[in-house]
């Protein structure tokens, strides 16, 4: 027996002038949602295929009355008294609903729409007050919403993701499903929805629909699910921010963390998945960047104090945040952040009526050691006593469009009237002469959202007093589950910063973020860092620039085996490995993939085990370790290291016996990146201020006693050899469109004399000014002449052949100040060896014998040191007797020779002079 929905049901319906909300399905008129009525004969072809059209002559019939979708059947009461069954009449439904419904295409069809239509009490039903959560109907989903043809009319005709977005929405922010939507709601991570685990099936069964090819391509269409979406996110932006304890340690540590890391898990999958359904052609992923780009400057400018006082709002404040106005107009065409001041709802900010902002605050830094004097305008944070939070769903949003780099070439933008990715965003070209008062605002813009992922890049070296909660959460950030999703996306935002923003300016916003500006201009002390860390967050703020630089698996756009390979290689290259330990350390999206075995069988050989308790191992090839990175994203400290080890101890077993003695030289390989809007992205190897990084790390360690880091020298001077070996930056192009094929057949002094300088320029001509404590003196020094200087000291004889490399690049393709300097340090060390061979030749005959008979001496008496000592060693308790403890007395007779004996016998017993 039919009958209308009870007041009491809900159902999200979406008016398109509107918005969304969840209310009385009785009281709620909704033109575009119309369901089949069981009463009806309706003819189904069952031959069709289920990847049917989706307004077919069917599908048109299925869907004809908003009516009959709101009459409740029999169906719908069986499916909301799931909860009040008992554990084997839940069973027996579903297996009813299995034998007699599923088995039908057109009954299936039926139930799935019916189970939409419920879903809202079903999942409430599920998130709280089910004591046997396994056993409910709402599990049943999955037999539903993975066929393509009823995800697909439950999102063009019923829009029901904007029903999964009210669910999570109200869920988070007020512990329950239903009633209306507070757009200015927060959420706290120790709630008991955090602690509900449950939530995790219903973004499962949004990653059920939204993984349908058919929903990829209605989803764009619909434009609120967009607004929707980003407001769902919006949420857990920032949420669970940390402060750094100074004073004294953490007296209780809370584990809200989990529960925020829980959620992240599961948003972050959500956000790869929703970014894919943008992706159909350039309009509409440059549209969907600009509104994602709006929504991330208007969190970026949301008042604290409009946010602390939310829950003291007067009530026709609380009536205006409760509005349910969650749709927004589509715009028709792109707007750059230059040319718009509309928020993400589509309101204009006029004359400053709307709600109260904050600007972010930006300050001037400045680098007054170098010749120029560089100065720039940053957004002023400071990590170390401001809150930092791990969690930004939105730039993770943001990144996972920007990796759809095949649809934002220069060639493809420029059919819309762009020049390019900066271009698109932006508005205009930062290296365009034309500077306003509008474009240094578009910029400031940009420069504040593309902030918050470099606050993110800190470690527990700095957060001790923090406790491990915060080791915990460095660990989950980087863990293989989550880090494809978020710190990788947090890296690639920042290279895109790099592309579309002035290099300079990126690497001042990098080293104030890391509060190193001032060791970076010559300081030796800091008022937060102890040395100890102030060496850790150094090499730290090296190995961050050097993964941005060589880390291209996204601005190349690599496709899915191009990425297995590349894991699998690193992943091996570490020594023999287990299957199961391998694919621990790849993300599931890449070991599921059915071309994961055939490419792992490829790349290595497989060693069976020896024995019933042992297994089977992985070892790769030799050919393909010509493809290891050390500095590899996914490596840690110590498997950097390993890897470099594994790759030296490869090299010397191919060198003769001459070339074992010598150290083995890692020249960094990186990924060209052939088209695209990153094409640019080694331009920032040849940044001004990148130079100054490199000679101040360099000169702190061989300056400062206290500084002793081979990790610095060593990140300096491979960040100096990937600025040698990169061909992805604009020099390299210039050269070429030239007419030069390479690079290498004319130094590039003769570009810098063009206005192109680059890395060998400001190596070469910017003097950094340094205090002689000795003669106190002031004078320059540049970083190719602080190299030759590192050349010739043994206390860094380890890394002579990296700069060996290094010195040999300029010699090949420097200026002729470079090569000048060069050959004069060359004669310079040429007339000292001469010197020294001179004063050598001066002495007789007799005088070098004696001296060399001296020298064998002294080596002599050190070995027997040594040996005398290692037998003590071993036969201490020799020297325990009492006999040996003795005086010796001396005879009373005045006879010589008795005395000539026992003084014989004294020496005998005595230690060897001269040890």
């Amino acid at each position: 027996e039919n009958g209308d929905m009870s007041d009491d049901e809900v159902m999200v319906f979406v008016d398109h002038d509107n918005g969304m909300n969840i209310e009385d399905d009785a009281s709620t008129e909704c033109n575009q949602s119309t369901e089949y009525n069981i009463d009806d004969d309706i003819s189904m072809d069952e031959e069709s295929n289920d990847t049917i059209e989706l307004m077919d002559e069917d599908e048109y019939i299925l869907c004809q009355s908003i009516k009959d979708f709101k009459k409740e059947l029999r169906l719908d009461k069986l499916l909301l008294l799931d909860l009040r069954l008992w554990k084997a009449a839940r069973a027996g439904l579903r297996e009813l609903y299995v034998g007699s419904l599923i088995v039908s295409r057109e009954y299936k069809k039926i139930l799935g729409i019916r189970f939409a239509r419920n879903y809202v009490k079903l999942a409430k039903a599920f998130l709280t007050p089910d004591r046997e959560p396994e056993h409910s109907i709402v599990l049943f989903s999955v037999q539903l919403f993975t066929v393509p043809s009823i995800s697909a009319i439950l999102v063009t005709q019923y829009n029901f993701l904007s029903t999964i977005f009210a669910i999570l929405h109200t869920f988070f922010t007020s512990d329950t499903v239903g009633g209306p939507i507070n757009l200015h709601a927060k959420i706290d991570c120790d709630s008991d929805s955090f602690k509900n685990r449950r939530y995790f099936h219903i973004f499962q069964d949004l990653r059920y629909i939204i993984s349908n090819d058919i929903v990829k391509k209605a989803v764009p269409n619909q434009h609120y699910y967009l607004a929707q979406y980003l407001n769902l996110i919006a949420l857990f932006q920032g949420m669970n921010p940390n402060v750094r304890a100074t004073q004294q340690h953490v007296e209780y540590e809370n584990d809200s963390w989990v529960n925020a890391f829980n959620a992240t898990l599961q948003i972050a999958k959500s956000c790869r998945q929703f970014s894919e359904c943008y992706a159909v052609d350039t309009a509409t992923l440059c549209t969907t960047i600009h509104m994602v780009l709006r929504k991330l400057y208007e969190i970026c400018v949301r008042s604290e104090d409009d946010v602390d006082k939310m829950d003291e709002t007067s009530d026709e404040h609380q009536k205006e945040a409760l509005t349910p106005n969650w749709v927004t107009s589509a715009p028709s065409s792109y707007e750059p952040l230059a040319s718009t001041t509309k928020s993400s709802d589509g309101s204009d900010d006029k004359d400053g009526i709307s709600s109260p902002i904050r600007e972010p605050e930006f300050h001037d830094v400045t680098f007054p050691q170098n010749n120029y004097l560089l100065s720039f305008k940053v957004v002023k944070f400071e990590v170390a006593s401001q809150p930092v939070s791990f969690h930004h769903p939105l730039h993770w949003f943001l990144a996972e469009l920007l990796e759809h780099v095949d649809l934002l070439d220069d060639d493809i933008l420029k059919q819309y009237g762009l020049d390019s990715l900066q271009n698109m965003i932006l508005g205009f070209n930062v290296g365009s002469a034309e500077t306003s008062l509008v474009n240094q605002k578009a910029i400031e813009k940009i420069l504040g959202v593309l902030d918050y992922p470099l606050r993110a890049q800190i470690r527990a070296g700095l957060w001790v007093r923090n406790g491990f909660g915060i080791r915990g959460q460095c660990h989950h950030y980087r863990e293989f589950s989550l880090r494809e999703n978020t710190y990788d996306e947090d890296i690639f935002l920042i290279q895109t910063a790099m592309v579309i923003l002035d290099p300079n300016l990126v690497l001042a916003t990098i080293l104030d973020r890391f509060d190193l500006v001032d060791w970076f201009n010559g300081g030796t002390t800091h008022n937060i860092y102890d040395t100890s860390q102030l060496i850790f967050i150094a090499e730290e703020l090296l190995a961050l620039l050097i993964i941005c630089v060589s880390e291209r698996a996204n601005a190349a756009g690599l496709t899915v085996e191009q990425e297995i390979r590349r894991e699998i290689i690193h992943g091996l290259c570490l020594g023999s490995i287990a299957y199961s330990e391998l694919t621990k350390r790849i993300p599931d999206r890449l070991t599921g993939d059915p071309l994961f075995d055939d490419i792992l069988k490829q790349l290595s050989h497989y060693r069976p085990p020896d024995t019933l308790t042992d297994h089977g191992l992985y070892e790769l090839n030799d050919q393909y370790f010509e493809e290891v990175d050390p500095y590899f994203i996914h490596y840690s400290r110590n498997n950097r290291e390993e890897a470099e080890e594994a790759l030296k101890n490869r090299m010397k077993k191919k060198m003769d016996s001459f070339e074992k003695q010598s150290t083995p030289l890692i020249i960094p390989k990186l990924i060209p990146i052939t088209s695209g809007p990153y094409v640019r992205l080694g331009n920032i190897l040849h940044a001004r201020l990148l130079n100054q990084i490199i000679f101040y790390s360099l000169w702190h360690v061989k300056t400062e006693e206290k500084i002793k880091s081979d990790t610095l020298i060593d990140e300096a001077l491979h960040l100096a050899m990937l600025a040698l070996s990169d061909e992805n930056n604009d020099i390299i192009r210039e050269n070429k469109r030239k007419g030069k094929q390479k690079a290498i057949d004319a130094p590039i002094s003769t570009d810098i004399d063009e206005g192109m300088p680059g890395f060998m320029y400001y190596a070469t001509n910017d003097y950094f000014h340094e205090t002689n404590n000795n003669a106190m003196e002031t004078h320059g020094t540049s970083l190719l002449e602080l190299l030759l200087q590192f050349s010739c000291e043994q206390s860094f004889k380890e890394f002579h052949h990296k700069i060996a490399f290094i010195i040999n690049k300029f010699e090949q393709l420097g200026s002729d100040i470079a090569k000048m300097a060069i050959s004069k340090h060359y004669e310079k060390i040429r007339l000292e060896s001469q010197s020294k061979t001179g004063e050598e030749d001066g002495l007789s005959e007799y005088e070098r014998k004696k001296q060399a008979a001296k020298e064998r001496q002294k080596k002599i008496m050190e070995q027997f040191a040594i040996a005398q000592k290692s037998f003590i060693d071993k036969h201490e308790e020799l020297y325990d007797n009492d006999e040996m403890d003795q005086d010796w007395e001396i005879p009373s007779t005045g006879d010589k020779l008795e005395v000539d004996i026992i003084k014989s016998s004294e020496t005998f017993w005595s230690y060897p002079t001269g040890t």
